[in-house]
């Protein structure tokens, strides 16, 4: 093969190769534009949802509790302090130059506790109920039936606080004087603790944390916003919002294997504002026993009232409503004792923060 053939072949391949090279590169140009395209659409697309207006329910479907905060939750009936006149009755002694209105025993009867009082509005949609696909212990899945509720918290300040106001008598004796004023705080917690109680059949149920059911019920809502459950609830800061524009926080409730054939039942929830009572149903104590032993604590608790007209066929399929037969619907106030509340416990669930 002469050097001339050897050049013409070297030519040839150079020219063979040069249409696979230009379809790689025509290719990756392709896959660029495309690139570039799907880009485009996503933008188009985020821009488009961010320009969408916030979803407008009907009248009727939000119902909203506002806070009840009376002035004379600060203040405790007068009591006595038992851990001093009940289990430290000795302590009671006569002085020779002073009033015995003076000395610690006589002081600690007839004793006004006050605290300042918060609290959260309320809002619910409708009681509904869902069926959703649950993982087992078993690694299969199951589909039950799930009674859940949507709701929004929102902290509007306008708390009451006492205030001293000290005038004097005398340059030698005072006396305190309180007042209730009204302050915000730049943050509440919501501690939620629900209790569905079934009338008809004389059972409680609290809530359950499903995370599989989440994504589910948000489809269903709507609402706009993440929908927190009772754990996320209550690590999430309430900031204070207006009344006109405050959007709040959005939470769902969510039992599970409540009883089909329940008809009435009523809903409790605590945590929406740290005001209670106490009663002292010692009858007798000792110099070494705790602080607060046998005292009952009655938690404000907001009830809701539902019925549901319908059978235990398709669930999902009646309509669960607020209030009673032929009744207008209102929320009750009530003070509920919790097995196991403490001064302890309470501090901890209501007063976090303080």
């Amino acid at each position: 093969m002469t050097m001339n053939d050897k050049y013409e072949m070297n030519v040839m391949n150079r020219s063979n190769r040069q249409p696979a090279r230009t379809l790689r590169y025509s290719l990756r140009a392709c896959g660029s534009m495309g690139l570039v395209v799907a880009l485009l659409l996503i933008i188009a697309s985020t821009s488009t949802n961010a320009q969408q207006p916030p979803r407008v329910l009907a009248p009727g479907v939000l119902h909203t509790i506002s806070p009840e905060i009376e002035e004379g939750e600060t203040v405790s009936p007068r009591a006595d302090l038992i851990e001093i006149t009940t289990a430290r009755s000795y302590l009671k002694w006569q002085p020779q130059f002073s009033p015995v209105t003076r000395t610690l025993f006589e002081r600690s009867q007839r004793v006004p506790l006050r605290r300042s009082i918060w609290g959260l509005e309320f809002t619910f949609k409708p009681f509904r109920m869902i069926e959703v696909d649950l993982p087992q212990a078993s690694g299969k899945m199951q589909r039950k039936t799930l009674w859940y509720m949507v709701y929004r918290v929102r902290y509007l300040g306008e708390e009451v606080h006492f205030e001293k106001q000290r005038e004097a008598l005398s340059d030698g004796d005072r006396y305190v004087r309180f007042r209730n004023t009204k302050k915000d705080a730049e943050f509440r917690y919501f501690m939620p603790y629900f209790t569905l109680r079934s009338h008809t059949f004389a059972k409680e149920y609290l809530d359950r944390i499903i995370p599989a059911a989440t994504d589910d019920i948000a489809a269903v809502e709507k609402v706009g916003a993440p929908i927190l459950n009772s754990i996320e609830m209550a690590n999430t800061k309430l900031i204070r919002e207006d009344a006109e524009t405050g959007k709040g926080v959005w939470g769902v409730v969510v039992w599970e294997d409540v009883d089909p054939r329940t008809n009435f039942f009523s809903l409790y929830i605590q945590g929406l504002t740290n005001a209670y009572h106490y009663k002292d149903t010692a009858s007798e104590l000792s110099k070494g026993d705790p602080i607060a032993v046998g005292r009952e604590l009655e938690v404000k608790t907001l009830q809701l009232n539902f019925y549901r007209p319908g059978d235990t066929i398709d669930l999902v399929k009646d309509t669960v409503y607020y209030g009673l037969p032929n009744a207008l619907p209102r929320p009750e106030i009530v003070y509920s004792i919790e097995e196991g509340d403490t001064l302890k416990s309470l501090a901890k669930r209501f007063l976090a923060g303080e």
